[in-house]
């Protein structure tokens, strides 16, 4: 059994990386601010746990959350994308891989609750604070 894919990169995503790398530093800058803005946005709700802290070590290329006791997250998701805000969910565990279909019977309790509460926010170099902002108070007011 094999467990992923093996992929090759294009000369021109390879020509795209290249240039990108030069905007290194800026990039991770970008990140790193744009998550501290998440995390003082969205520490304030009891219902939101926070999985990234480390803002200075690490330059986070996704920003996921957990929502605590969420009943369903595919509604929040498509209450989200009403709002243009699109999310991501990151990642399913283990044992449900169908590499590790023969666990398929076992159940994971805690790994699956918690699994069910994560969400991906979005995080991209682009994304302007105001943007940040806009998707917080959108999430706040739909988890309330």
């Amino acid at each position: 059994k094999n467990q992923g894919w093996r992929y090759h990169m294009s000369d021109v995503m390879a020509a795209i990386g290249r240039v990108q790398l030069k905007r290194r530093e800026e990039l991770a800058l970008k990140r790193q601010s744009l998550s501290k803005l998440y995390h003082k946005t969205l520490s304030k709700n009891k219902k939101i746990k926070l999985i990234l802290k480390d803002f200075e070590n690490v330059v986070p290329h996704i920003f996921p959350i957990r929502i605590l006791n969420l009943k369903n997250r595919n509604l929040l998701r498509k209450n989200l994308l009403k709002k243009y805000i699109e999310t991501g969910i990151h990642y399913i565990p283990n044992h449900n891989l169908t590499l590790y279909s023969s666990t398929k019977n076992k159940s994971l309790f805690e790994t699956e609750k918690i699994h069910n509460e994560l969400l991906t926010l979005p995080l991209h170099p682009d994304l302007k604070n105001e943007q940040v902002k806009y998707i917080c108070a959108n999430l706040n007011e739909l988890i309330e």
